[in-house]
């Protein structure tokens, strides 16, 4: 059902409590586009000046759009063409260790785009990444909402409030207090979910378990998934180096 929403025609992909999400067949940029309805105006913002530091990188939507209509907050991005990761799996299965170190490889450089725009994502799971060309494994991280800046400190307060999808966020989200290595554990999670085909109900029982079993990727999906963020990757390069190492 196409709804009218400002001066543009949308359809709705899906609504959660806050927001609701709507494919815009033709933006006033002449191509498609995803246009987000918020009714916390600072959630759009966040989303938006998140989105808007990453500017120029492949690996994150570009912001096309922000406006006020209808008592809502609406951020219209670059309508993102491919399959999440989850909907890829459910179609294909477990992937061999090597599509995954490359297909990780490129998340982590979104990963460190974020971070070096001074930014934690806080929301890295098989949901928010999108392959946009599997044969060349290349990706875009999305929805930016849970995106909390960094401070002087290194650290980041976390937006959101406790999750229970454990192990989909690292156990620091219960202090409030996070920093870049949030998001590696989120590229250990997306490795780990790769390899299995499935979410990993344990991080520290899934090294020997499935067909990659005893490949030297598990070395690197536990240390990127470790309990104690001082036990990760410090940075997203530092990942990278040790996948490619492989």
């Amino acid at each position: 059902m196409i709804e009218r929403i400002g001066n543009l025609n949308a359809v709705l992909l899906k609504r959660s409590r806050t927001r609701s999400v709507y494919f815009v067949e033709e933006a006033p940029a002449g191509r498609a586009a995803v246009l987000k309805l918020y009714d916390s105006g600072a959630e759009a913002v966040r989303e938006c000046e998140a989105l808007d530091a990453c500017s120029g990188d492949p690996h994150v939507p570009h912001v096309l759009d922000f406006f006020q209509t209808q008592g809502k907050w609406c951020l219209l991005t670059e309508y993102v063409s491919g399959e999440t990761l989850d909907v890829l799996v459910g179609r294909t299965g477990p992937l061999p260790p090597a599509k995954v170190i490359d297909v990780a490889v490129d998340i982590l450089a979104g990963i460190s785009a974020v971070h070096r725009s001074g930014y934690v994502h806080a929301d890295v799971h098989d949901r928010n990444v999108i392959v946009t060309d599997f044969d060349r494994s290349r990706t875009k991280i999305v929805d930016f909402q849970h995106a909390s800046k960094i401070l002087r400190s290194g650290t980041a307060h976390s937006i959101r409030s406790v999750d229970a999808r454990r192990p989909v966020l690292a156990p620091e989200l219960a202090t409030g207090v996070i920093d870049q290595r949030f998001d590696i554990y989120g590229a250990g999670y997306i490795c780990a979910f790769l390899l299995l085909g499935a979410s990993p109900l344990d991080p520290n029982a899934t090294l020997n378990t499935g067909a990659s079993a005893g490949h030297p990727i598990w070395n690197v999906v536990h240390k990127a998934m470790h309990p104690d963020p001082a036990m990760r990757y410090n940075s997203a390069g530092e990942m990278t180096r040790a996948l490619e190492r492989l």
